[in-house]
């Protein structure tokens, strides 16, 4: 997840490892059962490494490809399932800012709908100064 921390998603965890000296791996938290039976593809880690992300795929009904996703909270120690094959973390600073944000995008995809692209700020209490940042849905 970074040049010093591997990551470990086993079938029912996943683990920090950090190559800076002698500890071993840290359980970070158990993977939400939405992923069991799932083929992990992806696994990211917010630059602030607050906010963790397991992506997996499974086969579906008619041979669809089902994506399943956990969200995590390293603070609040909180997950969450979304329906969807592909998310990332990203920084952005808006004009006349001068602190980042950290934000999440993910395309959900959930049966018998059409993908929607949903892009949010991660971290921050919906009254927090300067409001949290989020684009509406789209399909």
């Amino acid at each position: 997840i970074n040049s010093n921390t591997i990551a470990i998603v086993t079938n029912t965890s996943v683990f920090h490892w950090s190559m800076e000296g002698t500890a071993d791996p840290k359980k970070m938290f158990d993977r939400h059962q939405v992923l069991n039976g799932s083929q992990v593809i992806n696994y990211q880690a917010s630059a602030d490494g607050k906010w963790l992300l397991v992506v997996g795929i499974s086969k579906g009904q008619n041979n669809q490809i089902n994506g399943n996703m956990q969200l995590y909270s390293v603070n609040k120690k909180v997950s969450q399932a979304l329906q969807g094959h592909a998310g990332t973390f990203a920084q952005i600073t808006r004009p006349g800012e001068s602190a980042p944000r950290n934000v999440f995008c993910f395309i959900e995809k959930k049966a018998g709908a059409q993908p929607r692209l949903f892009v949010m700020e991660v971290g921050k209490e919906k009254d927090a100064a300067g409001g949290v940042f989020k684009i509406k849905p789209r399909d």
